[in-house]
């Protein structure tokens, strides 16, 4: 076998495996599906590919190593690096995504701190200012509504 492998069964190699893909497909400037606003006052970082009909609001900094699906909708002054986000995900004002995976439908709130490693799964929604620290992850369809301060498996 020659070439490159990853174990995408973890999280880490899934990340790994498309951060690779990133710096071929977009090593010098994002790659942007159809449809895309990018405020003009925003930052974007490359690597970075971004699906079609996203919305990227003011002061945000997308970048680099970061993948958005399509239809989905960045609000200001939010900071996202490191990530995935799959598709028809909603971040809300001034929140912030580091070298994590959400799902697809997520609902964002304002304020948000998702730490690194973390993992939120499909259709779960996250209240307003709520901080999850490191290596946390959400199971699909759930609400976190309070802080999640230590690493566990949100049932």
């Amino acid at each position: 076998h020659e070439g490159l492998w990853f174990d995408v069964g973890k999280v880490e190699g899934y990340m790994l495996a498309n951060f690779k893909v990133l710096e071929t497909v977009s090593r010098d400037k994002p790659l942007t599906g159809k449809n895309v606003e990018i405020n003009s006052a925003s930052k974007v970082l490359p690597p970075i590919l971004i699906g079609g009909e996203v919305e990227i609001e003011a002061q945000t900094k997308i970048g680099p190593y970061v993948v958005i699906g399509n239809n989905s909708f960045v609000g200001e002054k939010c900071k996202i690096d490191h990530s995935i986000i799959f598709e028809k995900v909603r971040v809300g004002f001034n929140s912030s995504i580091v070298h994590s995976v959400i799902g697809e439908s997520v609902n964002i709130g304002q304020k948000v701190r998702v730490g690194k490693g973390g993992v939120i799964g499909d259709y779960a929604i996250i209240s307003n200012g709520v901080r999850l620290v490191n290596q946390v992850s959400v199971c699909p369809y759930r609400e976190v509504t309070s802080h999640i301060l230590r690493r566990q498996i949100y049932h």
